[in-house]
């Protein structure tokens, strides 16, 4: 597992006495401070790190803290990143000035160490708490990639037809074992068997017919979309035209609010067994 990274602060300020007392306040386990001289330096910072809060001072040379406030906010990157100013002004004015540019707090200089270092903790904490919410997405997006991977190998080695269907029972997805039942050629891309079952059979376009809607029956959705599952026998109809038997399961797939979203079909071809029951039927017919 890596080691979780620190947590940056950018402090922007010309003089070097004042970037050590930063130093001094501000240190602290698993934080960084970085230091940039002037306006410009700052923004190439910025171009290369993420930042917890920046530490603007306002009266700088050339670039001063307003604008190089003005120009980190115009950068997507750093668009939202919190920014302290900390000037000797104490007027009002100023203070709204540095709110326009889009300050999160005013701080006068020269700090008391207990403030500057209550104010920073809080966006340090944040930025934590971020931190540690975007590792543990990643650790659940990881897991559900391994998990639909495991899933889709299963699938793709099933032999039985596996299918995706949305609510009004048109097919959104079908496996390669599905395209072989159906007839179609499973080295097609099967994301393209849905398009092609919904275009109609062979036999439809043979006879000039309208081609046949692929859905799948009404009455077996509304019993899942209720219950949560639908078995039972039903057919599916062939690309020539054939009506093929199988025994079948519908899923249905709910979001948190309990709405069915999609279904899940699993169907297994049962014609061996229907010709079987059906000689058996006339065997007993004839014996009788």
């Amino acid at each position: 597992m890596s080691p979780t990274p620190n947590i940056k602060i950018l402090v922007v300020d010309d003089l070097a006495e004042n970037l050590v007392v930063y130093q001094s306040v501000l240190e602290a386990p698993g934080v960084e401070l970085v230091s940039a001289r002037s306006g410009t330096e700052a923004l190439r910072r910025v171009l290369q790190d993420d930042f917890a809060v920046i530490l603007l001072d306002v009266n700088m040379p050339d670039m001063d803290g307003y604008e190089t406030a003005s120009m980190i906010r115009t950068r997507k990157r750093s668009a939202h990143t919190p920014i302290i100013f900390v000037t000797a002004y104490a007027d009002e004015l100023h203070a709204l000035k540095g709110y326009s540019y889009g300050a999160v707090d005013y701080i006068l200089s020269p700090v008391l160490p207990d403030v500057l270092r209550t104010k920073v903790r809080v966006f340090v904490d944040l930025c934590r708490l971020n931190q540690q919410a975007r590792e543990q997405a990643a650790a659940q997006v990881a897991v559900a990639e391994r998990e639909r991977a495991h899933l889709t190998a299963l699938l793709e080695k099933a032999t039985d037809f596996v299918g995706r269907v949305d609510v009004d029972g048109r097919l959104l997805h079908i496996n390669h074992a599905g395209c072989r039942m159906l007839g179609y050629d499973e080295a097609a891309d099967e994301r393209d068997a849905p398009r092609m079952l919904s275009a109609g059979t062979l036999e439809a376009e043979r006879r000039g017919a309208s081609p046949r809607p692929w859905v799948f029956d009404p009455a077996a959705l509304a019993i899942a979309r209720a219950e949560g599952v639908w078995f039972g026998e039903a057919t599916l109809r062939a690309r020539d035209g054939r009506d093929i038997p199988v025994a079948q399961v519908i899923l249905a797939h709910r979001n948190a609010e309990g709405v069915t979203e999609s279904f899940s079909v699993i169907a297994r071809h049962i014609s061996e067994r229907k010709r079987t029951e059906a000689e058996l039927a006339e065997h007993r017919r004839r014996v009788e």
